[in-house]
């Protein structure tokens, strides 16, 4: 699986001369649904990062916006795109991806689609062995060297059972911020990508791939645009297409050395709210150098990556909560030496618990119709947990159209 981590800042120069720093990194996928299967799931497994480093997921067209859930014990993040009522065939392409801040280490990954048709609901998710084969792990980083500032691009191939990859490079560099909807196959910026590779290039398993960059020749705020394919190895030679990762690291050069950047004292923190709700606030606490000498701080407010113009007090207040207003946001500060941006905070919508989930796991599905079945046609004390659904302490024919006029159906 392909990895979004963006190592950090592993150097610095001397005080009187500047850093230059990752501040996000960006990943997006094509992926092609080679399970054979049609599948209404996709999940996108990180171990490393947690729901506060995701700030923006690309928003696709049949799954719409995804869930971004911590991983058990809180080891990683999953990054969730599903929906009943659309079914991707086999051998269909679907695009995915996310934003992570920069600085966050990726320490294994998981791609998985999950079988389901319109309608239907998904099995369990399989045990938590990995896929057939893993992607690659792709790591920016800058170094501080003698010569100069590097900005390093590392592909490993981190596959356990000592299969190869074949891959194929292009790159392109813009003197801005990419967002994360430009990382798309018939984006013009992807279009102009530069190739580095005239030949697939193999990866062994453990074999490392480098691109470097001259980052003394970057733009104050830059993003380097690298596109790999990535084909399987079939007997020495490419195989089929398994994805195509479109990747960005973002910099910023400072003006001075980084201590000297304003920082966070108050991080935003989530907010649960029904539709509906007004007056959701978001906040933060920061904190900095000597204003004389670096300037004041100064704030900007972005939603899903995108900053909202006038937003820009250490307070946000959101006037309506609805589907336009949920999702990530998070707060830039800015003194006279650079940015910094805080964790990401989620604005989630209360959905209330539907009619049907017998089992309290969020859904209306399978397991809890297995749950009624063997209780249909009790009466005179059915509870509840039997499947009466209306109260009447029977379950019978009221309650089974209950609980199938909602199958499908997520609850919190």
């Amino acid at each position: 699986m392909a990895s979004l981590a963006l190592a950090g800042l592993i150097g610095a120069f001397g005080a009187a001369q500047a850093d230059v720093i990752i501040i996000g990194g960006l990943g997006n996928f094509d992926t092609p649904n080679n399970t054979g299967d049609d599948c209404n799931e996709f999940d996108i497994e990180l171990e490393g990062p947690h729901c506060e480093d995701v700030y923006h997921t690309y928003y696709n067209p049949n799954y719409h916006a995804p869930t971004v859930e911590p991983l058990p014990g809180n080891i990683g993040v999953r990054i969730v795109y599903r929906n009943p009522q659309h079914a991707t065939h086999a051998g269909a392409v679907e695009h995915f991806g996310v934003s992570i801040h920069g600085g966050v280490q990726i320490t294994a990954q998981r791609f998985q689609w999950i079988p389901g048709t319109v309608g239907v609901p998904n099995p369990p998710p399989p045990p938590p062995p990995p896929p057939p084969l893993a992607m690659p792990i792709i790591r920016s980083e800058v170094l501080f060297l003698p010569s100069g500032i590097v900005l390093r691009e590392t592909v490993e191939n981190v596959d356990q059972y000592g299969r190869s990859v074949w891959i194929k490079r292009s790159e392109t560099t813009a003197n801005r911020e990419v967002a994360l909807e430009e990382l798309m196959p018939g984006d013009p910026l992807i279009q102009g990508a530069t190739p580095i590779d005239v030949e697939f290039e193999r990866l062994h398993p453990g074999e490392l791939m480098i691109e470097e960059e001259d980052a003394d020749s970057l733009a104050e705020l830059s993003s380097h645009v690298m596109v790999y394919e990535v084909y399987s190895d079939n007997n020495g030679v490419p195989g089929v297409l398994l994805n195509t990762m479109l990747m960005a690291s973002v910099t910023q050069s400072t003006a001075c050395p980084q201590q000297y950047l304003p920082y966070f004292t108050e991080q935003p923190v989530d907010v649960w709210a029904p539709p509906g709700e007004a007056f959701i606030t978001f906040s933060v606490a920061a904190d900095g150098p000597d204003p004389e000498s670096y300037g004041d701080i100064e704030y900007q407010w972005r939603h899903e990556g995108a900053d909202m113009p006038g937003e820009d007090n250490p307070t946000l207040e959101i006037d309506h909560v609805d589907n336009t207003t949920a999702g990530a946001y998070t707060c830039v500060i800015r003194n006279g030496c650079g940015s910094v941006s805080s964790d990401a905070a989620y604005l989630r919508i209360e959905i209330p618990a539907c009619p049907g989930d017998i089992n309290g796991d969020g859904e209306v599905n399978q397991a809890d119709l297995g749950m009624l079945l063997p209780h249909f046609g009790m009466s005179n004390g059915a509870t509840p947990a039997d499947g009466d659904l209306d109260g009447d302490q029977d379950v019978d024919q009221a309650d089974l159209g209950i609980l199938l006029s909602n199958f499908g159906s997520q609850c919190r």
